[in-house]
This record gives C-alpha cells, sequence and structure tokens, in this order.
C-alpha cells in the first residue's frame, strides 16, 4: 500500500514539473525578447544567432523553419527563381554559365567537345 501512495505522489510531482516547464509552452510566436526555449537573452556570446537583432524577418525566418512544409505557392509552376535558361538561380543577372564544360581534348572524343 505504501509503494503505491509512493508511486501516486511521484506521478502527481512530475505533472506539475512538466505543466510548467517553458518546453511545453508554444513557441510558434516569437517575441523580440525571446528565445525558442521560453527564456529572456541578454548576453550576446559569439553561439550563431544570439548577437544579431531579431527582426520581423529572421522571426519570420524561424516561424518558416519551424512549419516542416513546404508551401504551395513556394512550389508553382509559374514562380522561377531565374528565367535566363543556363544560368545560376545565384547569379542571374550575369551572363556567365551556371556549370561551363571545361574538360579537355581526349582521344575518345576527339576534341569534339570544343568545338561548340
Amino acid at each position: 500500500m505504501n509503494y503505491h501512495l509512493v508511486c501516486i505522489v511521484q506521478i502527481i510531482c512530475l505533472t506539475v514539473v512538466d505543466a510548467s516547464s517553458p518546453y511545453t509552452q508554444n513557441h510558434k510566436h516569437y517575441n523580440n525578447q525571446y528565445h525558442p526555449t521560453g527564456l529572456v537573452s541578454s548576453k550576446c556570446d559569439s553561439i550563431a544567432g544570439d548577437c544579431v537583432d531579431d527582426s520581423d524577418t529572421m522571426i519570420s525566418r524561424r516561424i518558416l523553419a519551424e512549419s516542416g512544409y513546404i508551401s504551395y505557392e513556394a512550389l508553382d509552376r509559374d514562380r522561377v527563381p531565374c528565367n535566363v535558361r543556363g544560368n545560376s538561380y545565384y547569379n542571374c543577372n550575369t551572363n556567365e554559365r551556371a556549370n561551363p564544360y571545361t574538360r579537355g581534348c581526349t582521344k575518345i572524343t576527339h576534341c569534339a567537345r570544343n568545338n561548340h
């Protein structure tokens, strides 16, 4: 009987501790003063993201990263990052090709690659 009473008290204590834990709160809404752990951050110790001011874009990025899925708008067929054929998405405005072919001439190809 004493063993059952101890188990019930432990379960109640664990439930109270778990309910008051900051990790059980909803972390989808961020405030400029709070981190995802729910604790106030007042120091900058050079960990990635701690020294950066939380702007609206940073908060939006964190919320998007937490969602776990890509929206249908991002997968839309008509939204092309770079509409220039053969150019990289990263340097779309330049006239350089994304992956230029730079292999040398071999006996097998008879230098056919250089004729283009």
